[in-house]
């Protein structure tokens, strides 16, 4: 993996020939990295901007659950889209470490939503705690975040019903 200008690429090589995942083989075997970037950066296949995006990941108990909150919470277009998937968790509760199918959603939406997002979970969902978590998405493909920002526009929306998160965390990456 190569960090160059804060963009993350990745890339694949294959009989000394240099692959990226972003734009097309390298023409020249013996461009390196920042060059390849650059000409990525160039080229029409990268089109990215930065966003108010996020991803929220919620865990729930089963997939009637994760489909009930995510229909409720798209007809109030406070998310776009919801993924979701069956997974097999391995957790410590009340001091036993406990084992169980769960399923993961990833819920996205823009981050002014979050508050309420959690609001309408906490409230709806049979967890007594459950995750909930934000994802800012740093870049994005521009046309799949205007179509997340069209869907997820509420006219004359107040927030000022819904708590500010009571504890944030930061979480350092490298």
């Amino acid at each position: 993996m190569a960090k160059i200008s804060g963009l993350l690429s990745i890339f694949l090589y294959v009989k000394d020939i240099e692959w990226d995942a972003g734009c097309h083989k390298s023409n020249n075997l013996n461009m390196n990295a920042k060059e390849t970037m650059k000409s990525c950066l160039k080229s029409s296949t990268i089109n990215q901007v930065k966003s108010t995006m996020i991803y929220i990941f919620w865990t729930c108990s089963d997939n009637i659950e994760a489909k009930k909150v995510s229909k409720s919470l798209l007809s109030q277009r406070l998310i776009a889209c919801a993924n979701i998937f069956p997974i097999a968790s391995v957790y410590r509760w009340k001091d036993n470490i406990e084992e169980g199918k769960e399923v993961k959603v990833i819920l996205k939406t823009q981050s002014k939503h979050f508050n309420a997002i959690q609001h309408y979970i906490k409230n709806n969902c049979n967890y007594a705690i459950p995750e909930i978590s934000q994802v800012d998405i740093v870049h994005g493909n521009s046309d799949y975040v205007s179509w997340l920002i069209n869907e997820t526009e509420i006219p004359n929306l107040s927030y000022s019903n819904y708590p500010l998160r009571e504890v944030i965390y930061d979480i350092p990456h490298e």
